[in-house]
């Protein structure tokens, strides 16, 4: 990697890092997904995103990124690979790394490829190149409005991506978080967790219901049998008396 002036730097707080991670893809076919990207812009909020198709998860940096004093760019959007993030959290068990990280970008230029710096202090300092490709248009998953008090019927939850939102939430410090509905069953939901963290998580495909009557629209029978009030024979019921009587 060549040694140049990064475009700009910019302070992580590991648990951001490790908040955000939580979502990112673990399938290597498809790779843009198995890093985290990141969008740095000097008139915009920096945000970190991560999906892996099902969940997504954008996280709102509270400090802004610093540029160097002639930016070539104003903005960037790149993809931090899985092995960087992955040396970066195993840094953070360890004693001197307990604040932040900095991250430094540098561009490519004619000849080479954009790569960043992950350090903290003199004690960690790794490098790699950015994951080639293009990240999805993830905006577009982001409903632009949530109608008010709308129930969706028939809807679908993976259980095992929906507790991810609660992980992200104690990592992050931040307890609570609600999930709202956007309209009908196919569409996302959104995962609002304090004021920086905006997720999406999308309903099971009818290809992903189990096929064991798990998710018929009716109760099954043994617990229909156990709730159902007991049918008492007419005969049992006694007959109203005459008030004289």
């Amino acid at each position: 990697m060549q040694n140049q002036q990064p475009l700009f730097t910019l302070r992580i707080p590991p648990k951001s890092l490790q908040a955000i991670n939580t979502l990112r893809s673990h399938d290597e076919t498809r790779y843009t997904l198995c890093g985290v990207c990141v969008e740095v812009s000097l008139s915009k909020p920096t945000l970190l995103i991560a999906t892996d198709g099902r969940r997504l998860g954008v996280l709102r940096l509270d400090d802004d990124a610093e540029f160097n004093e002639s930016p070539s760019a104003t903005k960037a959007t790149f993809i931090i690979p899985n092995d960087l993030i992955e040396g970066a959290l195993a840094a953070i068990k360890t004693s001197y790394v307990n604040t932040h990280f900095t991250l430094a970008y540098f561009p490519g230029t004619a000849g080479s490829k954009a790569y960043v710096e992950i350090y903290k202090d003199n004690n960690y300092r790794h490098s790699a190149y950015c994951i080639d490709g293009n990240y999805p248009n993830w905006p577009c998953v982001i409903p632009e409005t949530l109608p008010e008090n709308k129930l969706r019927p028939g809807i679908a939850l993976n259980l095992n991506f929906a507790s991810s939102f609660e992980k992200i939430a104690d990592i992050l410090g931040t307890p609570g978080g609600i999930m709202q509905f956007t309209g009908t069953a196919h569409d996302p939901l959104v995962v609002r967790i304090g004021g920086n963290f905006v997720g999406v998580l999308m309903p099971m495909r009818d290809s992903d219901l189990p096929a064991d009557g798990a998710m018929e629209n009716t109760l099954p029978k043994w617990l229909q049998e156990r709730i159902k009030p007991p049918t008492i024979p007419q005969s049992a019921i006694p007959a109203p008396q005459s008030p004289d009587a």
